[in-house]
């Protein structure tokens, strides 16, 4: 509505209703009193300024989660594919975003929803789970993510099936962990990328949620979970494009998932003093190796076989099998085979 129908519609408020609904007020005899509807009409033009700014810098937010995180790329690439792609959330992307939303509130994210914009949506959907300490926001996040279960997005509809499965108290879907002491763990933006999912790790403790590291560093990307035998420990691959990453995280013995040592590189290390050769570390901390086969010996036994790559004066490849006892932080590599040593 223009400011002059707003103070047309003003101007037809009887002056028995403004005096009625103005409290009686003591005022200086040298300063003259500002009836109520006069106040009114000043006012009117600041308080729609007002409005204007508020929904443009909320739409300002909103607007964020579709233009930056590479949702631009993301669309670009699903045009050519045909299908849904993003190919990384930075943590600093994610910051920017949680920075809006704790300045705007949590609207821009109920508001990306409607949209039809599919990577605001998903973005969305996953960033409500956050709110899940909060019983209102919660309640109106199921209600507002629950029509994307039918959606013919697949993405969209297992984010929305995974975001209710936690809001809603379920814990049903079998990428939620159930820990000894009914801790629940679990990521979010699952396998949003073909790297991997999102590397932030969750846990719900006591009806709380809360979150652990890591989220940054090296670790671009999460590849597997595998819970120990006694639940009471995760074993967590973290990757960027070229390298791989291994960690221990403990979610009962110690509170708020205390991750062990970094497994991958410690063993690449000692692996290289046994075929005495150079183990470089680069500033980006890539070393272009990674775990596989990786179980649970026992309870507190992490067993792997390690591909690991070195460069310096040579470029060398080699194979190892490891096992990290978690009780006695001790880990051992044996089966150490050179595969290759070529000369740059």
């Amino acid at each position: 509505m223009k400011t002059d129908k707003l103070l047309a519609a003003v101007e037809h408020i009887s002056d028995k209703y403004v005096a009625e609904a103005a409290p009686e007020e003591r005022v200086d005899s040298k300063r003259q009193r500002v009836p109520l509807k006069k106040w009114l009409i000043r006012a009117i033009p600041a308080a729609a300024c007002v409005s204007v700014f508020l929904l443009a810098t909320t739409a300002f937010a909103a607007s964020y989660i579709q233009n930056s995180l590479g949702a631009l790329a993301s669309r670009f690439l699903r045009d050519n594919i045909g299908e849904f792609y993003w190919r990384y959330i930075s943590p600093e992307d994610m910051t920017v975003a949680d920075s809006i939303a704790e300045r705007y509130g949590v609207q821009v994210y109920f508001d990306s929803l409607k949209t039809g914009d599919i990577y605001q949506q998903y973005f969305s959907i996953n960033k409500l789970v956050g709110y899940y300490n909060d019983e209102k926001i919660r309640a109106e996040a199921i209600e507002a993510i629950t029509p994307f279960l039918n959606d013919s997005e697949e993405k969209l509809s297992d984010a929305a099936a995974f975001a209710l499965s936690i809001l809603s108290g379920a814990f049903d879907d079998p990428r939620i962990f159930h820990m000894a002491d009914e801790t629940v763990v679990f990521t979010l933006f699952n396998e949003y990328s073909k790297y991997g999912t999102y590397n932030q790790l969750y846990f719900i403790r006591n009806g709380e949620l809360a979150s652990t590291l890591p989220s940054g560093g090296p670790y671009m990307y999460l590849g597997r979970i595998i819970q120990s035998p006694d639940a009471k420990r995760l074993a967590v691959t973290f990757n960027t494009r070229q390298s791989g990453y291994l960690i221990i995280f403990d979610f009962v013995d110690v509170i708020g998932g205390l991750p062990y040592p970094e497994l991958v590189d410690s063993a690449r290390i000692m692996a290289a003093r046994e075929l005495d050769i150079p183990c470089w570390q680069r500033t980006d901390y890539e070393n272009y190796s990674a775990a596989y086969d990786i179980e649970w010996a026992d309870d507190y036994t992490l067993a792997f076989n390690v591909g690991m790559t070195y460069t310096g004066m040579e470029f060398v490849e080699a194979t190892a099998f490891v096992t990290y006892n978690c009780r006695q932080m001790l880990m051992e590599v044996t089966d150490i085979e050179l595969l290759q040593a070529i000369s740059e």
